[in-house]
């Protein structure tokens, strides 16, 4: 298979009007799919080879004496590859995430299927926009932030040469993952906001999207170790700092806040259950007292039986648990948090000591 074979832009892939065009994000992430080889490894593959290619040159050009590894070499190809890899994922567990959520749907299946379709196919006027903001800001970043790297390396003309366009390409591609991770999310709070009613006694497709907002979350901590680990940490502290930051607020944003609507449906539901319990209890113990009063015994044994399954009942009710996803995943997830942040002190206290 071939990129000709994609469908082209304005083509429908579906006889189903409403299907807009998908990005060339997406077209890429299709072709990479359809290759003998795992996406996965594929793009291992390719940053592997574009590393070896950005050393080789740094060694040609004498900056970096070989076969000396220098970090800085893998950032922009990390850029590159691993956001497509991770959007390939996160659409893969979209797409099992919405399909069991999508049982709690009272919708047509017209409207299920464009779900769907959105889940996983971003249009493609947003993406370039996306792509054409984050050039932008690259080159604020490279005039700016980076202005000193290429005297303080001592790069050589074809080294910045190269730099400056792959670091482009990186945030003309690698800045999609910000895009998709905002109008996934989205997708998610508007899909969970158009349930009916949640069932407190079936909780299992209610889990499914926490799934997607955990790993997307996770994702974006990986994303920020990886730039911890090869950027120029050195040179550009308040830089790296805050592009860390906001990768960490984006990754807590990821999971908690497109499920908070779940949260609040079920901690809602879960207290109206409990106000209507507590009433039949006051109401079956009022008949109680009076079947004692009229000293009517087959009366008093029946509501006691009556009362004593209520009790168990406002038991069950009272352990339901409202938070949107399995028990034990917020502790796991909060533990990988912080992981970028302990390496990015990590760097600078060793920093620190080494430069006396």
């Amino acid at each position: 298979m071939s990129l000709a074979d994609i469908p082209k832009p304005g083509v429908r892939e579906t006889t189903n009007q409403k299907h807009y065009p998908p990005s060339f994000i997406d077209r890429i992430k299709r072709y990479v799919q359809h290759l003998p080889l795992h996406y996965g490894l594929t793009y291992l593959l390719l940053l592997i080879l574009l590393a070896l290619a950005f050393h080789l040159i740094a060694w040609q050009e004498g900056w970096l004496p070989a076969p000396q590894f220098s970090p800085v070499l893998l950032l922009f190809p990390t850029w590159i590859l691993i956001p497509l890899a991770f959007i390939t994922y996160l659409d893969t567990i979209a797409t099992e995430a919405f399909k069991r959520f999508s049982i709690l749907l009272n919708i047509s299946s017209e409207a299920r299927e464009q779900l769907k379709y959105e889940f996983t196919v971003m249009p493609a006027r947003n993406v370039i926009i996306n792509s054409l903001v984050w050039s932008g800001i690259f080159n604020i970043y490279w005039f700016e932030a980076f202005d000193g790297i290429a005297d303080i390396y001592q790069l050589g003309s074809m080294s910045i040469n190269i730099l400056y366009f792959f670091g482009l390409f990186s945030f003309f591609i690698g800045g999609n993952i910000y895009y998709h991770t905002f109008r996934q999310l989205i997708l998610v709070h508007r899909t969970v906001s158009k349930v009916d009613r949640f069932d407190l006694f079936h909780l299992e497709p209610v889990y499914a999207f926490s799934i997607l907002t955990s790993r997307t979350g996770i994702c974006w901590i990986i994303l920020s170790t990886l730039s911890v680990l090869f950027g120029p940490l050195d040179i550009l502290t308040f830089q790296v700092f805050v592009t860390l930051s906001v990768q960490i607020a984006l990754a807590l944003a990821a999971f908690f806040l497109p499920l908070r609507v779940v949260y609040l449906r079920l901690t809602a539901e879960k207290f109206q259950q409990l106000t209507s319990l507590d009433l039949r209890i006051k109401e079956t113990i009022a008949r109680l007292h009076e079947s004692v009063d009229h000293k009517n015994y087959a009366d008093i044994e029946k509501f006691s039986v009556a009362l004593t399954g209520l009790a168990t009942e406002s038991e069950i009710l009272t352990k339901i648990p409202t938070l949107p996803w399995r028990p034990g995943l917020l502790t796991g997830f909060l533990s990988v948090v912080v992981l970028p942040l302990l390496l990015f002190l990590l760097q600078l206290a060793l920093a620190k000591w080494l430069g006396g």
